[in-house]
């Protein structure tokens, strides 16, 4: 059972964390926590895992070791969410085209900067890897369900496929 109704992070995580402004329209903010958490944070921490912790994180029950697993977690989702939201928000849909918003008060920043930007989110993101891991591995004897990063199925996140 895969999980995935569940969000690890919410938007208030962001404002810590980041230079995110808190007037920002929530909604791609949400579509980076969701879209993050399943391309980033789940290879991560492998399945078995995953589910324990949406299923604890849904219903409120949060081991303590848990609990202390998620202030990794969230330091490492908020990077990569922020990082995917950078992508996100410059563009909406519509029904007639693709469009980018512009005002008076605003200026346009470069695709290439907010790519750069957005690379720099993610490489913030894998600082925090380590000392979540080493974690996961001193505690590994209370949380069975942690394999180590060796034995997991790893999806691998290097590939944007030219998009980006």
């Amino acid at each position: 059972m895969s999980c995935c109704n569940c969000d690890f992070i919410q938007v208030d995580d962001f404002y810590s964390r980041t230079n995110i402004s808190q007037n920002v329209d929530s909604v791609n903010l949400g579509i980076a926590i969701r879209e993050s958490q399943l391309k980033w944070i789940k290879p991560l921490l492998c399945e078995g895992l995953y589910d324990e912790l949406c299923e604890q994180v849904s219903e409120d029950t949060l081991t303590e070791l848990n609990a202390e697993l998620m202030c990794y977690i969230k330091d490492i989702q908020v990077r990569y969410a922020f990082s995917d939201f950078l992508r996100l928000q410059p563009i909406r849909i519509t029904k007639e085209s693709v469009v980018r918003k512009v005002s008076n008060e605003s200026e346009f920043v470069p695709f290439e900067n907010i790519n750069e930007l957005a690379k720099w989110w993610r490489e913030q993101a894998e600082n925090y890897i380590l000392p979540m891991n080493n974690f996961l591995k001193q505690n590994e004897d209370l949380n069975p369900l942690y394999k180590g990063c060796d034995e997991c199925d790893k999806i691998s996140n290097d590939t944007d496929w030219g998009i980006f």
